[in-house]
């Protein structure tokens, strides 16, 4: 992913990899761009989500912009003119591929910032098959229910990071209400057009371990089994099934990227990356998620980890 500061057009200043060097592995064709900016520390959110409504926690504020509305939407013309992949993160980051898959992210963590985004893709895609373009939203964190239909209809791609709706930190600047718009992975699953719903994990913000994230995308619990709405986790409605988790880790996250025809599932002709599991995470008891050990991690079919 590249990024550069400045608000002015900056995609004829980095050089576009795709599938080079050993193994044809190192892709540079992603840009974010940044709309707001989620500002986190010692488990509390500050001014970053920029939302529709005022703060429940905080009548003062709804959020701050980092740039004036008006410049991501010149951006996003231009990198789409460019033939960069358009991306957003909400946290909102939008991936809008291109006929030469490049990547443009946007930073945007509130209801009102995904509301933009969405604004921008009708426009700058009118008239096209959005959907072929695979536009990607990234963290998509709260959004209405208007805009988590829209979002399905019109065919962008939300990824989402599970462990973001266990850490803790939004309820309060949220409220009661506009929080069951967030973290909406069922919702976001139903309403999209082939049921793709890439998980990551957003290291360093959060752990690295993938099995933290599809333990919090189906239980909607953290590691310690806590949450701020109790021990029944974060609106259940909402947690992911097992299949949709693995499938959101594996292939959905390949599919986001323009790269299921090469990774993202175990078939011939695809690349033989895989990991071992000492148990089925798709069968056992939610506690022993936590507790699965990888026995064993391949690259290209050859191990590069073993503890067998």
């Amino acid at each position: 992913m590249g990024h550069l500061s400045p608000t002015g057009y900056w995609g004829n200043k980095l050089p576009r990899l795709v599938d080079y060097g050993i193994g044809g592995r190192l892709n540079l064709r992603s840009i974010k761009l940044f709309v707001d900016v989620c500002i986190y520390f010692a488990c509390i959110f500050f001014t970053g989500h920029v939302c529709l409504h005022i703060y429940s926690d905080d009548p003062a504020t709804s959020g701050i912009m980092r740039i004036r509305e008006d410049v991501p939407s010149d951006l996003v013309k231009r990198f789409h003119a460019d033939d960069w992949q358009v991306a957003s993160t909400n946290a909102c980051r939008l991936y809008v591929p291109l006929r030469t898959p490049c990547l443009i992210y946007i930073h945007c963590t509130g209801d009102r910032t995904s509301r933009a985004v969405l604004d921008i893709l009708e426009d700058v895609f009118a008239g096209t098959n959005l959907w072929e373009a695979r536009p990607r939203i990234e963290h998509a964190q709260v959004m209405t229910s208007e805009d988590l239909e829209r979002m399905g209809w019109l065919g962008a791609i939300p990824n989402v990071q599970p462990t973001h709706a266990v850490s803790g930190g939004c309820d309060l600047l949220w409220g009661p209400e506009r929080i069951r718009g967030a973290y909406a992975y069922r919702t976001m699953i139903q309403t999209s057009r082939n049921q793709i719903l890439p998980l990551g994990s957003d290291f360093p913000v959060e752990g690295i371990n993938p099995l933290l994230g599809f333990y919090a995308a189906v239980t909607r619990l953290s590691a310690s089994g806590q949450f701020p709405h109790g021990p029944q986790g974060c609106y259940l409605e909402q947690r992911s099934t097992r299949f949709h988790a693995l499938q959101g880790m594996t292939l959905g996250a390949a599919y986001a990227s323009f790269s299921e025809s090469v990774t993202g599932s175990l078939a011939m002709g695809k690349r033989a990356d895989f990991v071992v599991l000492d148990r089925d995470i798709t069968t056992v008891p939610e506690p022993e998620i936590l507790v699965t050990k990888v026995l064993a991690t391949f690259i290209d079919g050859e191990v590069v980890y073993k503890s067998l």
